[in-house]
């Protein structure tokens, strides 16, 4: 896994996502709050790339079906780990969602060491998959 992973998070304004910022920081991640917009979030990629995108299945402009849809059409985008966060259980939607190219459907609230240990996870099989197929 890289030294210091770019992590984007959807949810400026939320003080729960704020709170997983801060534990992502002190974990050394960088870690970069936006709003809940899906075209914001898609713009981002484009430009700057993460490595995790932490974001919830209902976002203004764009939402995370929408978002997923567009990094899968983008050839050019490098694909993040994509961990979807809801309060909202919804089997539909959670198969919904994994089924687009999302990695992880978690429900809040949750403990952040686990979300950290996941993440972690995801990203030592994101690096096996790149080197196998290298």
């Amino acid at each position: 896994m890289k030294e210091k992973a770019k992590i984007v998070i959807t949810g400026k304004s939320n003080d729960y996502f704020q709170s997983c910022a801060i534990y992502l920081e002190k974990k050394g991640f960088e870690v970069r709050l936006i709003e809940k917009d899906g075209n914001d979030v898609i713009k981002l990629l484009k430009s700057e790339g993460a490595d995790v995108l932490i974001m919830e299945p209902f976002l203004s402009g764009t939402d995370a079906l929408g978002v997923l849809s567009e990094i899968k059409s983008d050839n050019g985008l490098i694909k993040p780990v994509i961990i979807v966060v809801s309060s909202y259980s919804n089997n539909n939607l959670e198969e919904e969602l994994l089924k687009n190219g999302a990695d992880y459907y978690i429900l809040k609230p949750f403990d952040m060491e686990n979300l950290y240990d996941r993440i972690i996870k995801l990203l030592e099989w994101r690096e096996n998959d790149t080197k196998s197929t290298v």
